[in-house]
This record gives structure tokens, sequence and C-alpha cells, in this order.
């Protein structure tokens, strides 16, 4: 129960860009995995996080005020 309360915290955290960035890991198991993001500079892979990040607070924000 706590372990599902942590995780649902984490999760709203990083969708409100208040949790760090994880552009480090995404790099890496890109460069593992093979994926779209394999080989970029991390300034590339900050930016696609960063973006990324936006745009799930724009879709939660105008969620919200949709209600």
């Amino acid at each position: 129960m706590i372990s599902l309360a942590l995780n649902s915290m984490f999760l709203i955290g990083y969708v409100l860009l208040f949790g760090p960035p994880r552009a480090v890991e995404i790099s890496a198991r890109a460069n593992v995995s093979g994926d779209e993001l394999q080989g970029k500079p991390i300034w590339v892979v900050i930016l696609t996080e960063f973006i990324l990040r936006s745009g799930m607070v724009g879709v939660c924000a105008s969620s919200i005020v949709s209600l």
C-alpha cells in the first residue's frame, strides 16, 4: 500500500515537472535498446524529455479546466 502511494506521488511529481529529470537514464536505455534517441547528445534527450513533460502538464491542465 505504501509502495503504491510512493509510486503515485513520484508519477504526479514527474508529470508536474517537480520530479527530477531522468534524461541520463533515458539516454542509457536508448543506447542499449537501439531506440530513436540512440547516439543523440544528452541535450537532445533533455529537450525531448522537457517537451514531453510539458505536454503532459498541458493535457492535465486542459482536462481540469474542461471539468
